[in-house]
């Protein structure tokens, strides 16, 4: 219980939600805005708890108006089975929600118009934090998923490009549908932010997850030349994955090398420039 407070107090309603908020007791749509505060706190704590159950480290949780984020720089550099974990606990927070308010609906608490809404909203931001689209769940999932196939970098780069295609069709859709709906332009607008941000931390995002590189539970071996770059090489490293990296020259292998030795190698103060050949020498 002391955790779950833990968590509670560490949630922060962004500024923008509390103007909101404000808006709503001039235009008597106080209830509307409180029931999507309350359908977007929920599902980021579900992601909190289970990040919390794995001993992953959280700053906040912010809440907006039409979602949420919480902030913690562990995602990404854990294990594939941890990050689904944490990923799926905010969308199943919604079902649950469903079978709650369904439940008072029938013993005739909660019923009439705000139970509608409740329903329609709660089935809104669910569909919303799906879409295929970074940093919503959606998106996080997506990457989870090219990163079975592809490189960490290539996968986190991957991502965000399809996320922005993505976004581009749905923005083409609302202007087409809805183009005055306040909320569709916050939304997007937040979302290309988002991508505009995580483009450029691209490379930092790599670089962390070198730094917090643990052994995986897969073994995969990387055949390389001697003359290929350090980096390079690097860039080749799977989420989840321990490299043994075999350097071959003409069909003959050179040495064996360890993913701890490179990593070490490239933070070395004369990491410019070098190749996997500097090592064997």
């Amino acid at each position: 219980m002391s955790e779950f407070i833990s968590l509670v107090k560490k949630i922060r309603i962004h500024a923008f939600t509390w103007l909101l908020i404000c808006l709503s007791l001039l235009t008597a749509q106080f209830m509307e805005i409180v029931i999507i505060v309350l359908i977007v706190v929920v599902h980021e704590l579900g992601h909190a708890m289970v990040a919390q159950f794995y001993k992953w480290e959280i700053g906040h949780i912010s809440i907006l108006p039409f979602g949420g984020e919480v902030a913690t720089d562990d995602f990404g550099h854990k294990p594939l089975k941890e990050e689904c974990h944490v990923i799926l606990a905010g969308p199943i927070q919604h079902l649950l929600l469903f079978l709650f308010s369904e439940m008072l609906n029938r013993v005739g608490v909660f019923a009439g118009d705000y139970f509608q809404f409740f329903q329609q909203m709660n089935l809104m931001i669910l569909l919303t934090n799906l879409l295929p689209i970074w940093p919503l769940d959606g998106g996080k999932l997506l990457f989870l998923a090219l990163s079975r196939k592809y490189s960490l970098i290539k996968s986190h780069l991957y991502t965000l490009q399809l996320s922005l295609l993505f976004m581009l069709f749905f923005l083409l859709w609302f202007l087409l549908t809805t183009p005055t709906h306040i909320n569709s332009w916050l939304f997007s607008s937040f979302i290309f932010a988002s991508l505009w941000k995580a483009f450029k931390q691209h490379r930092y995002f790599f670089l962390r997850f070198l730094l917090r590189k643990t052994a995986g539970q897969v073994e995969k071996q990387l055949v390389v030349h001697p003359e290929t770059s350090i980096r390079h090489v690097l860039e080749k490293f799977y989420k989840d994955c321990h490299h043994t990296i075999i350097v071959k020259k003409e069909q003959e292998i050179m040495t064996i090398l360890s993913e701890q030795t490179l990593i070490a190698a490239f933070f070395s103060q004369q990491s410019v420039g070098r190749t996997i050949g500097d090592l064997v020498d």
